[in-house]
């Protein structure tokens, strides 16, 4: 790809990516007798989510997990375009023994984002969301910022360095902010991309 097609794929809107047609997606005939694509991507947030709903504890155990899933159903249903170039990094949870080993061997990175969308708007290559709860979740905002670990702060300002757009989402609409306002070209949200501006994270951040 050339520089001045980049260029012009960064400023497309997304509704002019193409994409074609997986296993995950049925085709239907239109009345004017084209094909139209139906995605079912999002089918498998909205069944999880539903099965969430049904055991309010599983919700209240990770809701970190509870709005990352109910944020990809949103993006999933209004982005369909979008499937094949959306990823999540399995970095939650403690791994420990065997399973631990083999994925550090296999290339798991510590502190990498949740969420990696590879499309290029604005400046920005791509987009990486780390979620986390709402900041309400926590006792306090001090709390919910000290979340953040170390390792995950390197990461997202390494990504920052390489011209992608990385931030710290804390819960659904935060991360859906940030989400449409990329994907549209649009104005970014001040108070998410700067919260960490004047933030000491070599003396705050916390050490896993």
């Amino acid at each position: 790809m050339s520089a001045a097609e980049f260029r012009q794929l960064q400023q497309a809107p997304q509704s002019e990516i193409t994409q074609t047609p997986t296993k995950t997606q049925k085709k239907r005939k239109s009345k004017a007798g084209g094909c139209v694509t139906d995605s079912l991507w999002h089918s498998k947030f909205t069944k999880e989510l539903s099965r969430l709903h049904k055991t309010p504890d599983l919700i209240s155990k990770d809701k970190e997990y509870f709005y990352q899933v109910k944020f990809l159903e949103v993006v999933s249903i209004n982005n369909p375009s979008l499937e094949k170039l959306t990823n999540a990094s399995p970095n939650g949870g403690r791994r420990v023994g065997a399973e631990g080993f083999r994925m550090v061997a296999a290339g798991l990175c510590k502190g990498f984002p949740d969420l990696q969308f590879c499309v290029p708007r604005l400046h920005y290559h791509g987009l990486f969301i780390e979620m986390k709860k709402m900041v309400e979740d926590y006792r306090s905002l001090n709390a919910a910022l000290k979340e953040v670990s170390y390792d995950q702060h390197q990461c997202r300002l390494a990504l920052l360095e390489q011209g992608y757009l990385a931030v710290v989402a804390y819960g659904f609409t935060e991360a859906l902010e940030v989400f449409n306002a990329y994907i549209s070209n649009g104005e970014l949200p001040d108070h998410i991309i700067n919260r960490w501006h004047a933030y000491d994270i070599e003396n705050l951040a916390k050490r896993t």
